[in-house]
């Protein structure tokens, strides 16, 4: 909870960046909380899907596009939309894209500062690492009507074909991008040609604090000396000063990606680290971009006691 909240409070500042004040600083009276359309009395025994299904397209029909307080009030409009995506988690993609769409047309065609509000509370709930709502998949049904719609300017949409093209590579059960990487003594190895039941990529800065506690967290996790696996630690950036004289530990096999070719072809992304790819046999995607905690987690879900 403590995680949402945060979120919120930076969804927040980001608006009112855009605004310059939100209806309360207007000095708007305390508005009356937001509330989405009834379910009709006809649905209330039906399942929680069909239930969803029917306020997908109509979660927002009680807030008045024209009312322009209510829309200016970021705090007003967040919790509600942490319920509409709990709602949409459960719905297939195609729903999705729907209810989006919905969304996207009712209130944000013609208007860049509601753009930049509902893509902001899409982008941090879904796509943020710190969220507990993060979920590629149905991030990228907002992302694909972002790019394909006439109605939203080509200028907000280069941000977004950069996402949805991470978004697609490197996805569970597909086969991870194949990269070289220099190793400390300067030999250069291909990522396919370790062999190992699994494969961790740890993508990495050595003056990333969060990179160094993820770093001694590993050291201590005990599932890493029980399953067959390589870590493979990797330095994406070219300033090798600080890095070579990091320490890693000894177990680790400990690279830099020379050139900065993963981030020149997005291979990854390595914008938001520490990062981690858990990988098969084959290199297919077993878990990507994750933190640690769902890492270990991961990683105990693989263990076969002998």
């Amino acid at each position: 909870m403590r995680v949402i909240l945060s979120l919120l409070w930076s969804l927040c500042l980001l608006c009112a960046c855009h605004t310059g004040k939100t209806g309360r600083d207007a000095g708007v009276s305390e508005p009356v909380f937001y509330q989405r359309p009834d379910i009709p009395s006809i649905l209330l025994d039906s399942s929680k899907v069909v239930q969803a299904n029917y306020l997908s397209t109509r979660f927002w029909n009680n807030l008045n596009p024209k009312d322009s307080l209510a829309l200016a009030d970021t705090a007003y409009l967040a919790e509600p939309f942490v319920e509409y995506i709990n709602m949409l988690s459960i719905l297939p993609d195609s729903d999705v894209y729907q209810s989006v769409e919905c969304l996207f047309n009712r209130f944000i065609q013609k208007d860049s500062v509601l753009f930049a509000r509902f893509t902001g509370f899409f982008e941090l709930l879904l796509y943020a690492h710190e969220s507990d709502f993060r979920n590629e998949e149905m991030y990228s049904q907002v992302l694909r009507y972002i790019i394909h719609s006439p109605h939203i300017a080509d200028i907000y949409k280069e941000r977004y074909r950069f996402q949805l093209e991470m978004v697609e590579k490197n996805r569970p059960n597909t086969p991870a991008s194949d990269f070289i990487y220099t190793t400390d003594n300067g030999v250069k190895q291909r990522m396919y040609d370790l062999e190992s039941p699994y494969t961790l990529l740890f993508f990495n800065r050595p003056d990333c604090e969060a990179c160094t506690r993820a770093k001694e967290y590993l050291a201590t996790m005990e599932i890493l000396s029980l399953l067959p696996i390589k870590v493979l630690a990797i330095f994406p950036d070219d300033d090798l000063t600080e890095w070579r004289t990091a320490s890693y530990p000894a177990n680790f096999i400990n690279g830099y990606d020379d050139g900065c070719i993963i981030t020149q072809k997005k291979l990854y992304n390595v914008e938001n680290i520490p990062s981690f790819y858990l990988l098969d046999r084959e290199k297919r995607v077993i878990l990507k971009d994750a933190d640690a905690n769902t890492l270990e987690n991961a990683l105990w879900d693989l263990y076969e006691p002998q």
